[in-house]
């Protein structure tokens, strides 16, 4: 007799299968370099896999105690952009590649990090491999950010906003162009980006229609 599909997922069988999933999944992000007296964060993500990456943020705090994403408060507020520049996974090469820009600023408003950089995961799989990158992502940022707001440092240069390069690239379909202008305009509206920032990033992703 044909067993069902509650039999294949509840049964020893598909116990093993299960387990087998979650063994594959990556781990949270696990950040060595936040302070023992704690870091918390405003963060605020748009772009490719936005909703992945917010949710990785969110998610180092059970690998990492001490940091926080909070609402309102907090050490300082993140932005970061993203775009998924990867080729096609093909295995056993794999790569999933994002073009990052972040900004952190503490609670007096100043920059105290800024940067546009590629993270990257590799594996001779396919499978998570994404999930993989954006730990990468998380991992990087947290770090550099804990760093700055420790030290007080200062972004150098007060041209071209360093986050909207971001926004540069191929024509995206009409929809996903139109969601990223959507992202930004109401990241501009809560106060999280500049009117220069605001401007360039929403003429970039429009002309990418």
């Amino acid at each position: 007799m044909a067993r069902s599909l509650r039999d294949f997922l509840y049964g020893p069988a598909g116990a093993l299968a299960l387990l087998a999933s979650v063994a594959c999944t990556p781990p949270p992000p696990n950040v060595a370099r936040v302070p023992a007296s704690g870091l918390s964060l405003r963060v605020h993500v748009f772009g490719s896999s936005a909703s992945d990456v917010n949710d990785a943020f969110i998610a180092a705090n059970k690998k990492t105690p001490a940091f926080h994403v909070v609402r309102d408060g907090g050490d300082g507020d993140l932005v970061v952009g993203l775009e998924n520049d990867s080729p096609m996974c093909v295995a056993p090469t794999g790569l999933c590649s994002f073009k990052v820009s972040y900004r952190v600023r503490n609670n007096d408003g100043e920059a105290v990090a800024a940067a546009t950089t590629t993270i990257t995961a590799q594996a001779d799989h396919c499978a998570h491999l994404c999930t993989e990158a954006i730990n990468n992502v998380v991992v990087k940022i947290l770090e550099d950010a804990a760093t700055a707001i420790g030290s007080r440092a200062r972004p150098q240069g007060k041209s071209a906003p360093m986050i909207c390069s971001i926004a540069s690239g191929p024509r995206l379909p009409t929809d996903e162009a139109e969601a990223r202008a959507a992202q930004v305009e109401v990241l501009k509206r809560i106060g999280v980006l500049e009117q220069n920032e605001y401007d360039c990033l929403r003429k970039a992703y429009l002309g990418r229609l």
